[in-house]
């Protein structure tokens, strides 16, 4: 896939400490480690490691979810602090996934946005909204606040944000929560100085394909239907892509609350591994 793209240089990057190089040792499963629904007193009767460690909900970590977290922020450090093509880049970096499918004007949009935004905004181009209507709000943008459940599809950041995410490392490495979105929420919310804010395209720009993964349980895992329909979308909407220009829509904003973390991450060695991949070298 990786060599099929033409448009633009590319860079395949591996992850050392991916489940596939370590499938019975940390970070992956270990054999001495306590299932994930042992209860903490059979925990402590077996003697199994992290017996000591059950997280926020009574539940010993599972490599296969605790994986997701690592794999961001060692990804995300790399990017921007030790990967030598791109840790001098000054500009925009974004994040996309294998299952994100771009609109041919997506590019062109995020640079139109940049005239709208603070130096401390995020700018995202996807979301999950089920209203995609280009004639109408094609050329419409909001301001929010930064939620993880809604903006972390294509989000977009620039150095001055990624250094305030970086000092907050501590709380995004120990916080119980085995997702990087929520994660990085629990730092907006409680070690910057403000919370994040975006700007978020009304009609999105890039959509989610993928059926299947960590959090679907279906088994039908065939997306060529949903890419048909996008691809359909983009057909019926081309007269309305690639605004000349883009206009800030303003409409009121539900106060947000910050949920309970979803757990799975109280491991001393996963935040240990976390951390250490905080200004890594590059390997």
């Amino acid at each position: 896939m990786v060599t099929s793209i033409k448009f633009c240089k590319t860079m395949q990057i591996f992850y050392p400490k991916s489940l596939q190089l370590n499938p019975n040792s940390f970070p992956g499963d270990s054999v001495d480690d306590c299932p994930r629904d042992l209860s903490i007193k059979e925990a402590q009767r077996i003697g199994c490691r992290n017996r000591l460690n059950a997280d926020s909900y009574g539940h010993f970590r599972e490599a296969k979810y605790t994986q997701t977290k690592h794999h961001f922020w060692w990804k995300i450090n790399a990017v921007m602090s030790a990967l030598e093509m791109t840790r001098s880049h000054s500009g925009d970096f974004m994040f996309i996934e294998e299952d994100h499918y771009l609109s041919p004007d997506a590019l062109h949009v995020w640079k139109l946005i940049k005239q709208f935004r603070n130096d401390n905004e995020i700018i995202t181009l996807g979301s999950y909204t089920r209203s995609v209507d280009f004639v109408q709000n094609g050329h419409l943008i909001e301001r929010s606040q930064w939620i993880s459940s809604r903006h972390n599809m294509a989000f977009i950041i620039n150095r001055n944000i990624w250094h305030q995410i970086k000092d907050c490392a501590q709380s995004f490495c120990t916080y119980d929560d085995y997702n990087w979105d929520w994660s990085l929420q629990y730092v907006s919310e409680n070690c910057l100085k403000s919370p994040l804010y975006t700007l978020v395209v009304s009609t999105p720009r890039v959509y989610h394909t993928g059926e299947c993964g960590l959090h679907h349980k279906t088994k039908r895992c065939n997306n060529k239907e949903i890419i048909q329909t996008i691809r359909d979308t983009f057909e019926s909407s081309k007269n309305y892509l690639f605004p000349k220009r883009m206009a800030l829509h303003k409409r009121p904003q539900k106060a947000f609350r910050m949920p309970k973390p979803n757990g799975g991450w109280a491991d001393p060695r996963d935040h240990e591994l976390c951390l250490n991949q905080t200004n890594h070298s590059f390997g």
